[in-house]
C-alpha cells in the first residue's frame, strides 16, 4: 500500500464541447522490483477494483480507496504474478513485451503483446494462457510497435491495434479469424495509440499519445464500434502527465471517468502516477 498520496488537480480541454473537465493526477509507487513500466489497467464497474499490466510481462490487482466526492485516496496491492509461456515458465525478454489488457466477465483476462505480437487469454493473475490465432499481418508488424491497445466489447469481441494506428482487428466470441473491422483516421500530427477500453455506454475509447521533443502529450477519442462517430473527448497540455498508456472508462457519480495510468520506464526520470478525467462529452 502507497500511503500519504499527494494528488493535483488540472484542468484540461474536453474538445468535444469546449468544457473544462477536472484531471486528478495521483502518484504511484511501490518499493519492489516488479514494480514500474505500465502499459495497460482494466477497472471494475465501480471504479474500485484494478489489474495493471506493465510491459515486462507482470500483472498486479489492487484496490483504490477512494473519498466521499470518488477521488483517490490510497492504493492497495492486493496480489501479483508474472506471465507465464504456456507451460508455466516465466516470459523473458522480447517475449514478456506484454501491453494491451482487458479483462471479461468471470475474470477472464486478455493481453496484447507487442514484440512478437500476439493475444493470449488467461483465467486471473494466476492462469496459464492460451496463445489466440493469430491476424497475418501480424507477424509484419514493427517490433516496436505492434498490438499497443486492446478492449473487449460487452458481447466478448476483442479489438486490438498496433501503436502505429491505422487497422482495427475484431475477433467475435468463438471465432478463429481476425477481421479488420475498421480503420483508425490519422492526422499527421505524431499520435500513436496505446490504449483501448469500451466505455459503459458502449463506445470505443482509445487513448494516444505523441512525444514532443521534451515531454508527452495524450489525447483520447471514442467512437462507435464500427469506428463511426469520432468525437475527441480530451487533449492535455504537452508534459502535463507522463507517459500515459493505459485506459479504463467506468461510470462515475456523475460523468463517465477514464482512469488513465502513465509507464515510467523503471527509471526516475518519467513518473508513475494515475489520471483520473472526468469525461463531459454531451453535456
Amino acid at each position: 500500500m502507497f500511503a500519504g498520496l499527494g494528488r493535483a488537480v488540472i484542468a484540461v480541454a474536453a474538445l468535444a464541447t469546449g468544457a473544462a473537465a477536472e484531471a486528478v493526477v495521483t502518484p504511484w509507487h511501490v518499493d519492489a522490483p516488479w514494480f514500474g513500466g505500465f502499459s495497460g489497467i482494466d477497472l471494475s464497474d465501480d471504479g474500485r477494483d484494478f489489474i495493471a499490466l506493465s510491459d515486462r510481462g507482470y500483472l498486479v490487482a489492487g484496490a483504490f480507496t477512494r473519498t466521499a466526492d470518488g477521488a483517490i485516496a490510497a492504493i492497495t496491492v492486493l496480489d501479483h504474478a508474472p506471465l507465464t509461456d504456456t507451460d508455466g515458465a516465466v516470459l523473458q525478454g522480447p517475449m514478456g513485451d506484454s501491453e494491451g489488457i482487458a479483462r471479461a466477465e468471470g475474470g477472464t483476462l486478455f493481453i496484447s503483446f507487442e514484440h512478437q505480437p500476439r493475444v493470449t487469454r488467461q483465467m486471473g493473475l494466476h492462469g496459464l494462457p492460451e496463445i489466440l490465432p493469430r491476424h497475418a499481418d501480424f507477424g509484419a508488424l514493427p517490433r516496436n510497435r505492434a498490438l499497443e491497445a486492446l478492449a473487449v466489447d460487452s458481447g466478448g469481441g476483442l479489438y486490438t491495434l498496433p501503436e502505429g494506428g491505422g487497422p482495427v482487428y475484431y475477433l467475435g466470441p468463438g471465432s478463429r479469424d481476425w477481421q479488420i473491422i475498421f480503420h483508425l483516421p490519422t492526422d499527421g500530427q505524431g499520435w500513436a495509440a496505446v490504449g483501448a477500453d469500451f466505455g459503459p455506454d458502449g463506445r470505443l475509447y482509445i487513448l494516444e499519445r505523441a512525444f514532443r521533443g521534451i515531454g508527452f502529450q495524450s489525447r483520447i477519442r471514442s467512437m462507435t464500434r464500427d469506428g463511426t462517430d469520432i468525437r475527441g473527448e480530451f487533449t492535455s497540455a504537452m508534459g502535463r502527465f507522463g507517459n500515459l498508456e493505459g485506459i479504463s472508462v467506468w461510470q462515475g457519480k456523475d460523468n463517465l471517468v477514464a482512469t488513465l495510468i502513465a509507464d515510467d520506464n523503471f527509471g526516475r526520470l518519467l513518473p508513475s502516477q494515475i489520471v483520473e478525467i472526468q469525461l463531459l462529452t454531451g453535456e
